[in-house]
C-alpha cells in the first residue's frame, strides 16, 4: 500500500509529466493533467485527437511513466516527488462516460481560467477534437518517491519491481555526427529561464523514466552537461529533456522539450546532445495558427482512420459540468 503522502501527490498534483517511447525509440515526456483512480490503483490521463501521438505511442509500446515534481497549485506544503512506471491500455475514441464526466469536472474547478471559454460556440468550431478523447488508463508496476522534491540522492521508498530486460539497449551511433546547432543555441535559453529540468531515459526494465536535475550549458561541446543522479538506469543513447510550468490556475502554461541523445563525457560525466527542440504553448499569434492548423489536421486524419462516425460531442453535459464545478468553485 503506497503511504498517505504520496497518494496525496497522486491525488492533488495538478499536472504530471507523462512519458511514452516514441516510433524512433526516443522516449518523450509531456504535460498531462492525471486522475488517480484509487478504487482501481491506477492513473488516467486523456487527450484529444488533436494531440493523439502520446495515445499513438502508448499503444505501439505499453511501457510508460509519470513523473510528479509541479506541485504549483496542489496545496501540498513540501510534497515527495513521485515517479510511477506502468503499463498503459488506450481506449477507443469517447466523448463522454461516467470517467470522463469525473474528468471534466476536476478540469473544470482547477483551471477555471482556461477551461471558461471552452465550451462557447467559438471553441466549439475551432477546436471540437479537444472534446474527443482518447483515454490512457495506466497500471503501475513500480512507484519510488523523493522528500522535498529532491531526486538527487536515492528514492526514499519504493513499491514494486520490474526486471530488468536481458536484451541490451543499442546506444544512439555518432551521437556528435548530428548536432542541431539551432537546437542547442535554443535549448541552452530556455535552461536558463526555467528553475527546473527533466531529463527522460529508457531504463534497463524497458519502461522510461524521469527526473529532475541541473544542467549547465556547454558551448563548446553545444550541449548540456547534466548531473544525472545514480539511482536512474541511464545509459548513452535516446533521450530527451523537458520543462514546464504553471499558475496556481493551470494557466500560464509554458514550457519546451528537446528531443537528443545522451552521452558520457571523456571525465565520466553526462552530455545531452539536442537534436530538436519545440515549445509547449501558445508564445506569439503565429505559434497559436501553427498550433490550430496541425491539430486540426491530427483529428481530421485520425477520424479518416476510423471505421465507423465518431460518437457525438455531448455539449450539454460538458456545459454541466462546468457549470457544477464551477458550484463547487465558489463552495469553496
Amino acid at each position: 500500500m503506497l503511504p498517505a503522502d504520496v497518494v496525496d501527490v497522486l491525488r492533488e498534483f495538478r499536472t504530471a509529466e507523462f512519458a511514452t517511447v516514441a516510433r524512433d525509440g526516443v522516449p518523450l515526456a509531456v504535460p498531462l493533467s492525471p486522475m488517480w483512480q484509487p478504487a482501481h490503483d491506477r492513473l488516467l490521463v486523456t487527450t484529444g485527437i488533436g494531440l493523439p501521438y502520446k495515445a499513438y505511442h502508448a499503444r505501439r509500446n505499453p511501457h510508460v511513466s509519470l513523473l510528479f515534481s509541479f506541485p504549483t497549485g496542489s496545496g501540498l506544503a513540501d510534497p515527495a516527488a513521485v515517479l510511477v512506471q506502468g503499463d498503459a491500455t488506450v481506449s477507443e475514441l469517447t466523448t463522454w462516460d461516467d470517467e470522463l464526466a469525473e474528468f471534466w469536472r476536476q478540469i473544470f474547478s482547477r483551471q477555471p481560467a482556461g477551461a471558461s471559454p471552452l465550451t462557447q460556440p467559438f471553441y466549439r468550431y475551432v477546436i471540437p477534437w479537444y472534446y474527443q478523447r482518447l483515454k490512457i488508463y495506466v497500471l503501475p508496476r513500480r512507484v519510488r518517491w523523493w522528500p522535498h522534491l529532491d531526486m538527487s540522492a536515492e528514492p526514499a521508498g519504493s513499491l514494486g519491481e520490474i526486471a530488468t530486460e536481458t536484451s541490451p539497449r543499442a546506444e544512439l551511433a555518432a551521437p556528435n555526427g548530428d548536432v542541431d546547432p539551432a537546437a542547442y543555441e535554443q535549448l541552452a535559453r530556455a535552461v536558463t529561464r526555467f528553475r527546473s529540468l527533466r531529463l527522460t531515459v529508457i531504463e534497463g526494465s524497458g519502461y522510461p523514466a524521469s527526473t529532475l536535475l541541473t544542467a549547465t550549458p556547454d558551448p563548446e561541446r553545444r550541449a548540456l552537461r547534466l548531473q544525472v543522479p545514480q539511482w536512474l538506469d541511464a545509459t548513452a543513447g535516446p533521450a530527451s529533456v523537458m520543462s514546464h510550468r504553471h499558475d496556481e490556475h493551470v494557466w500560464r502554461l509554458a514550457g519546451f522539450l528537446s528531443r537528443g541523445a545522451l552521452r558520457r563525457d571523456d571525465d565520466g560525466g553526462w552530455l545531452f546532445t539536442p537534436r530538436t527542440f519545440m515549445t509547449l504553448g501558445a508564445s506569439s499569434p503565429r505559434d497559436t495558427v501553427r498550433f490550430l492548423r496541425n491539430t486540426r489536421r491530427a483529428a481530421r486524419t485520425h477520424l479518416a482512420r476510423m471505421s465507423a462516425p465518431p460518437p457525438p460531442i455531448q455539449w450539454d453535459k460538458i456545459s454541466a459540468a462546468k457549470k457544477d464545478a464551477r458550484t463547487q468553485h465558489l463552495g469553496h
